[in-house]
């Protein structure tokens, strides 16, 4: 019997992870939606050759896409499952939820899991990259908001359980097209910068409400978004590579922090002093497609 739940897979041109995420949720899940952000590859056409529902919505942030998904009208079920198409839902995981499904108890409003991050065949298990994320939450209870770094960051009304087992992040893509996305990612938040300036207010939670990562929350909004931009790169390597040992991860984890924790935010800084100075960069990013 498929889990009375639903899970809501956004997309943009995920026609070669897409077919993983399915695979590991078909015959489990009892509702899938995949929410598209107008595609140009075949992602739609891999959807629907799983049968799975497909909606159209323009990408305005992924907290809005989430949202937008979450509170769809043909959602079926008060469980709703957030799940990306570089993810996978693993076996044990499965057989966890659906054991614990039928039995919680009203005052739950989410769990959170642990994401496995498997970059270039290796498992990123040092770093500050092995997080608990968010992803089961009741709809009707949660709100997704997006954060001063342009992520999501989701809030539920009531208390929240963890799971123990994993959700599995594995990127099909290649090292280029991952790094070209990190490099598009940073024109839309240098741009964000240049235009709104950064909120260093953390998220308000009302009465009863609880956080994902509230940790990390704080140190993202109170630390490290007051650093200027020039010193980010440097704070963000040593603290993930050194201090959190990174380095035990073997040249896959070099490479993932290189990326990720000092080129993403040197990019953001060069790119932000180049918008100061150059009107033809300020229209350049202004008419870039993150999606």
């Amino acid at each position: 019997m498929p889990v009375p739940l639903t899970i809501v897979i956004p997309t943009y041109n995920e026609e070669v992870n897409l077919p993983h995420a399915l695979e590991s949720v078909k015959g489990w899940a009892d509702q899938i939606i995949v929410v598209d952000s107008f595609s140009t590859d075949k992602t739609v056409e891999v959807a629907k050759s799983y049968g799975v529902e497909v909606e159209q919505h323009a990408y305005e942030n992924m907290a809005a896409q989430r949202m937008w998904g979450m509170n769809h009208p043909s959602i079926k079920y008060e469980w709703v499952f957030h799940l990306d198409a570089d993810e996978q839902v693993s076996a044990e995981l499965k057989k966890e939820i659906a054991d614990i499904l039928p039995n919680v108890s009203e005052n739950i409003a989410g769990f959170t899991m642990r994401r496995k991050h498997i970059f270039m065949g290796r498992w990123m298990k040092h770093g500050g990259d092995y997080l608990r994320f968010l992803r089961l939450v009741k709809k009707n209870r949660t709100r997704i908001i997006k954060t001063t770094l342009l992520n999501e960051h989701t809030i539920v009304d009531g208390d929240v359980k963890s799971l123990r087992h994993e959700l599995l992040h594995i990127n099909n893509k290649t090292l280029t097209e991952w790094i070209e996305r990190q490099n598009k990612g940073s024109v839309k938040y240098v741009l964000k910068i240049f235009q709104e300036n950064e909120n260093f207010n953390p998220p308000s939670l009302k009465s009863g409400e609880q956080e994902e990562r509230p940790l990390r929350t704080w140190v993202n909004y109170r630390l490290y978004a007051r650093l200027p931009l020039w010193l980010r790169p440097f704070a963000r390597f040593i603290g993930n590579y050194f201090l959190r040992c990174g380095f035990l991860d073997g040249w896959q984890g070099f490479i993932y922090h290189t990326v990720n924790d000092f080129l993403y935010p040197f990019f953001v800084y060069a790119k932000y002093k180049e918008l100061c100075q150059n009107e033809q960069a300020r229209k350049f990013a202004e008419e870039s497609k993150w999606r």
